[in-house]
């Protein structure tokens, strides 16, 4: 037990300064009754019994509950064949499991309406990442495409993006900024993130308030749309290329 103590406090205390904002982050986000809520911690994961994480396997990876797919080139009935074979002894461990969905259930969240804030010190540092965010989108959403099309031109790109042009190169008040969603098949969050030194911090967050502001406000140009919407489409060929 002294062991383990020990340990955890010596790897929790190894965390770095963003991963620490980010843990902040969920907790500002989710409520406190959100699975978001907490990230997982040493002491977390090491209070996981072999029997627990058995029994978890056990009843979530099955092959009523399991969707396999297939890309390329092949002959249909030989994959078939092949795959019969190779699953066929793979039986359900217990019928009566929900499915993935059924077992993934969060609740809404509604946004926060005066948006909280945290500062994390941290000593001898030099330089400051800053997070900002809230509540996002799942990927179910009908907004989902568009929003990755609107975040592509906003900060999906530290060098091409509006934050990245306005923030980091006309500016110089962060090393590298962009933003991001990251809905699953619930709601996720948004988030804006940049490293900056610390006398820079204060000006590159209102910089930053600003070009979300102003995007929000006044839209999107036609040039931005058709480049946002080929880089993606690029992205995605080279995602599922062999």
């Amino acid at each position: 037990l002294g062991i383990k103590s020990a340990m955890q406090n010596s790897l929790e205390s190894s965390i770095s300064a963003e991963d620490k904002a980010r843990r902040v982050m969920r907790r500002l986000i989710f409520p406190a009754h959100h699975p978001y809520h907490n990230a997982p911690t040493m002491g977390s994961l090491m209070s996981i019994s072999r029997e627990s994480a058995y029994e978890f396997y056990r009843n979530r990876y099955q092959p009523q509950l399991t969707t396999l797919m297939i890309t390329g080139g092949f002959d249909l009935e030989e994959m078939e064949q092949l795959i019969t074979k190779i699953f066929s002894s793979w039986q359900p461990y217990n019928l009566d499991a929900p499915s993935i969905r059924e077992q993934h259930v969060v609740p809404d969240v509604a946004p926060n309406q005066q948006p909280p804030h945290e500062d994390i010190i941290v000593a001898g540092t030099v330089e400051a990442v800053t997070l900002l965010g809230h509540i996002g989108v799942s990927q179910c959403h009908p907004d989902y495409v568009p929003l990755l099309i609107a975040n592509n031109i906003l900060g999906g790109d530290t060098l091409s993006s509006r934050l990245g042009r306005h923030v980091r190169d006309d500016l110089g008040l962060t090393y590298g900024i962009y933003s991001m969603f990251d809905g699953g098949i619930s709601d996720g969050s948004f988030l804006v993130r940049m490293q900056t030194k610390i006398e820079h911090m204060t000006d590159a967050i209102q910089v930053a308030w600003h070009v979300i502001y102003q995007i929000s406000q006044e839209g999107i140009s036609q040039d931005e749309l058709e480049i946002a919407q080929r880089h993606l489409m690029a992205t995605h060929t080279l995602d599922n290329a062999d």
